[in-house]
């Protein structure tokens, strides 16, 4: 019994540890159920908010499969994704990410990309992907592979960040980079065919040099001619400042027109000055002929003392007339050319005249028996002493140099009227006391003019209050393709009192408008697309053959040229105007074409008021300074005539910057036609392009531009280096057009 029992109580021990062991094992177990259950709750808890963060992210975030074989299948995106791509998550789950390529995506980056996920690298770069609806973006991308616990990669995530804005701004950046280093090498173009042309020029003034030594003295004086000229385009512009500043100070009383009328023909002088100085050239050469009319003598006579009056009032002068009155009223005689000479003998007395008076006398004479008039401007000045009376009449001559240091001049203006006199079949002289005055005299053979022959028109051609009876409803249909043209006419128009303006871009529509609505004249310009005006003008004359009417249509064009006013009328254009637009010659073809009495009459300010005078002359000014600035030294240097400018903005800055944004707007337009003509050597388009931009920079007042696009219209046939030269040439213009502009903006 005792072996028996020793075993059971060895058998009871071994259980009760047995127990004890179980025990610890459970109480193990629970410890362990409790920490994974702690772990379990803090991976979930890891799990939500890294899904938080992954699903609210702002940069796209797609994970895929590791198949990159046959591509990669989407597991999951993000809402940054679908916001991104326009792609919602159930349309891409399944699919490869080729979903999102397109044309532009750079396949050596997919190369480079799957090369480098192959060899289990993480993968960095930038790629161009399109959305749904096919716009591209630019991603920076971040993809890294995902490994399990054997190190096996079982998928990629890829984070995707926009960048299209910043590739947006880098290409900016790198266009503007390539444009500097264009500019820059256009620069160093220039400058090296500006030393080329250096050099030639350097040539030519070695050669001149060497021509100048072997010339004759009178060769040599025409240099200091052209050197000195400029003094000689000034004279004119002594009549233009006294009249512009006695019409200021008139107030506008009934001395107005007879001011505006001074300071107009001041301007044709102006105008007129350049062929006066040149005809010393001429009469060397035997060209200037002598053009005989018959006058009114004492007018003609009148028109100097009046031209003259405001300025020698300023110095404190007396000027004054003597005309013999038993002198035939009208004659024939070369009107222009006496004008002139009495023009430049008055001048010359007032510019040594510092005190007393200067009379013109007029008296009937005769030699041989054949009448003449004697002419004489005697002043009281420092008067010429005696040994350079003999050569006073010579060019380039001056009494002493003390004389040209304190009055100034060329020494010209009595070498052009000794020859003017001599091919008038006269003769010329001066008596003169040194410190007591001079007396310069001529003496020309005329004719005697029949009763009935109409002497010229001394006046000008503008029209008398009384004559202006356009009623101001006029119906006016303005045709032009150019937005600077269409808003001067129609401001022009505006100012000179007709507020019925229509406007159309091109025949076609002008026609078109003219079926529909009942006009009473057509301002038509000849050049512009679709059908220009000469079409427009023909098929109008053929629909009229059918109603029996006839539409008055006046020519407005860009071209001046001899011939340009027959080819309109050829046409069935009724008359012609060359811009810019001078409103009395406008007033006067629109009254001379317009029936009035086919106008309805309104109740009230039916016909323009005389105070469109004020407005013509104001107007006239403006536009008159476009024809003379090119023979002014200072306006060469400008090359924009603000007042012309004004006429049309009244001053009101907005209203200026507008017209400066319109214009040039369109004068790129017309530059990029030119440079596309250039390139394509299409000279049709070249011509019509120059003539575009020619037409809109006179009218704008920008004249440099205007000549340079002249110049380029009347060459259009040219090789092509000169048409490289004509195009910088008028880029040029317009760059410096735009400074100015630019400056003018900024102080204004």
């Amino acid at each position: 019994m005792t072996n028996i029992e020793n075993e059971l109580k060895a058998l009871q021990d071994r259980l009760a540890e047995e127990q004890e062991q179980r025990i610890a094992s459970e109480n193990l177990l629970k410890e362990k159920e409790f920490e994974l259950q702690t772990l379990n709750k803090s991976l979930r808890e890891n799990s939500r908010l890294l899904e938080a963060t992954v699903v609210n992210a702002n940069d796209s975030i797609i994970i895929t499969n590791a198949d990159l074989e046959n591509g990669p299948q989407i597991v999951y995106v993000n809402k940054a994704f679908t916001q991104l791509t326009g792609y919602e998550a159930v349309e891409v789950i399944g699919k490869t990410p080729r979903i999102l390529q397109g044309k532009q995506t750079n396949r050596g980056t997919l190369e480079r990309l799957k090369e480098t996920l192959l060899r289990g690298k993480p993968f960095k770069g930038e790629l161009k992907n399109y959305t749904k609806d096919g716009e591209p973006y630019w991603l920076d991308i971040s993809i890294m592979p995902i490994r399990d616990d054997d190190g096996i990669i079982t998928h990629f995530t890829a984070i995707e960040r926009n960048i299209t804005e910043r590739k947006n701004f880098e290409k900016e950046i790198m266009r503007e980079k390539e444009n500097a280093e264009k500019e820059v090498q256009e620069r160093i173009r220039i400058e090296t065919q500006m030393q080329e042309y250096a050099d030639k020029l350097e040539l030519i003034r070695f050669d001149a040099v060497d021509a100048q030594k072997k010339a004759e003295s009178a060769s040599q004086a025409k240099s200091e001619f052209l050197a000195n000229m400029s003094h000689e385009l000034r004279t004119p512009m002594n009549g233009i400042i006294g009249m512009a500043e006695m019409l200021l100070s008139s107030g506008l009383d009934v001395d107005q027109r007879e001011n505006a009328e001074a300071l107009h023909r001041s301007g044709e002088n102006l105008l007129s000055i350049l062929n006066d100085i040149l005809d010393i050239s001429k009469i060397e050469a035997g060209e200037l002929n002598i053009e005989n009319v018959p006058f009114h003598l004492q007018t003609a006579i009148r028109q100097i003392v009046q031209l003259f009056l405001p300025l020698a009032e300023d110095r404190g002068l007396k000027i004054s007339m003597e005309l013999d009155e038993t002198a035939p009223e009208l004659i024939i005689a070369d009107l222009g050319r006496i004008q002139q000479v009495l023009r430049n003998l008055v001048n010359n007395a007032m510019k040594f005249t510092e005190e007393g008076s200067i009379s013109l006398i007029m008296r009937l004479t005769d030699k041989q028996g054949e009448p003449q008039i004697y002419f004489a401007v005697e002043d009281t000045g420092v008067g010429i002493p005696k040994d350079k009376l003999d050569t006073i009449f010579e060019k380039f001559t001056q009494a002493d140099a003390s004389v040209t240091r304190k009055f100034g001049g060329t020494g010209l203006g009595l070498a052009i009227t000794q020859q003017l006199v001599t091919l008038m079949d006269g003769e010329v002289g001066v008596d003169s006391i040194e410190n007591e005055g001079s007396t310069f005299w001529f003496k020309i053979p005329f004719g005697k003019a029949d009763e009935n022959v109409k002497p010229v028109n001394l006046y000008d051609d503008r029209m008398d209050n009384k004559e202006i009876d356009i009623p101001k409803n006029v119906r006016i249909l303005a045709v032009d393709d150019h937005p600077v043209n269409q808003i001067f006419v129609q401001k022009l128009l505006r100012r000179l009192g007709f507020n019925n303006v229509e406007l159309a871009e091109n025949g076609e529509m002008a026609l078109e408008k003219i079926e529909q609505n009942q006009y009473d004249v057509v301002l038509m310009d000849c050049q512009m697309p679709i059908l220009d005006g000469y079409q427009a003008t023909m098929r109008l004359r053929e629909a009229e053959q059918i109603t029996g009417e006839h539409m008055p249509v006046i020519a407005l064009t860009a071209n001046a040229m001899v011939g340009d006013r027959e080819k309109c009328l050829r046409h069935g254009m009724d008359d012609y105007l060359s811009k810019p637009i001078r409103p009395d010659k406008l007033m006067q073809k629109m009254q001379s074409l317009i029936d009035v009495s086919s106008i309805a009459p309104e109740n009230e300010d039916k016909e323009i008021n005389v105070d469109i005078m004020t407005e013509i002359t104001a107007i006239e000014a403006a536009v008159g300074n476009i024809d003379h600035c090119e023979n002014s030294n200072e306006a060469q240097d400008v090359p924009l005539d603000m007042e012309q400018i004004r006429m049309f903005t009244d001053g009101d800055p907005e209203e200026e910057k507008q017209l400066f944004d319109l214009f040039f707007t369109q004068a790129d337009l017309s530059l990029t036609s030119l440079k596309e003509s250039y390139d394509e050597n299409d000279i049709m388009e070249w011509k019509n392009a120059a003539h575009k931009l020619k037409g809109s920079a006179a009218n704008f007042g920008a004249n440099d531009l205007r000549y340079a696009c002249e110049n380029a219209e009347k060459q259009y046939d040219v090789e092509q280096q000169e048409k490289e030269e004509m195009l910088h040439n008028i880029t040029a213009n317009l760059e410096r057009l735009k400074s100015y502009v630019n400056e003018y903006c900024i102080q204004h």
